[in-house]
């Protein structure tokens, strides 16, 4: 019995441990919520990467999962896709083969300001555990902001997650 404690608590320092590595300030991990930002991260060009992510201790029944984030900075002419997935699903809204739609920021080549983006997705973590027995209930929630850029870029990032009882 000590040793599978023992082994449990090691697997949850290095999830958090991973799970909050991107962040220049958070308050991941998170009982029921964190909050993550970032000043300078890359995103890039190519596939799709991690640019900030955060973990919420554990997924409980008849709670729903909510995840916002806002990505800024994006100059003149550049152009990004961004979405969030929780413990390698993604959440709603997604397409018509699960995944989830990203949030798409178009920078026009004429702007003169930075452009920004901002949008909410969320999961039912009870109707996730049925598609995906044995990942989101009493598991340790990894949440990701995924991110890929028409040409490398430079942005600002925040993502926040909370749990919600359902009512």
């Amino acid at each position: 019995m000590k040793t599978a404690s023992t082994v449990g608590i090691t697997v949850l320092i290095g999830a958090i441990a991973v799970g909050s590595a991107r962040a220049d300030s958070t308050t991941s991990p998170g009982k029921e919520n964190f909050h993550a930002s970032t000043t300078a991260v890359a995103v890039p060009a190519v596939s799709e990467g991690v640019l900030l992510s955060g973990v919420i201790a554990r997924g409980k029944k008849g709670r729903v999962l909510i995840v916002e984030a806002f990505v800024g900075s994006l100059a003149a002419g550049e152009s990004g896709l961004f979405r969030p997935r929780v413990n390698g699903v993604f959440l709603e809204p997604t397409d018509d083969f699960g995944n989830g739609n990203a949030m798409g920021i178009n920078c026009p080549s004429t702007a003169t300001r930075s452009c920004t983006g901002s949008a909410h997705w969320w999961l039912d973590l009870d109707a996730a555990e049925a598609a995906h027995p044995g990942t989101f209930f009493n598991q340790a929630l990894n949440i990701d902001l995924l991110g890929a850029g028409a040409g490398p870029l430079g942005v600002v990032a925040n993502l926040s997650a909370r749990l919600e009882k359902k009512k």
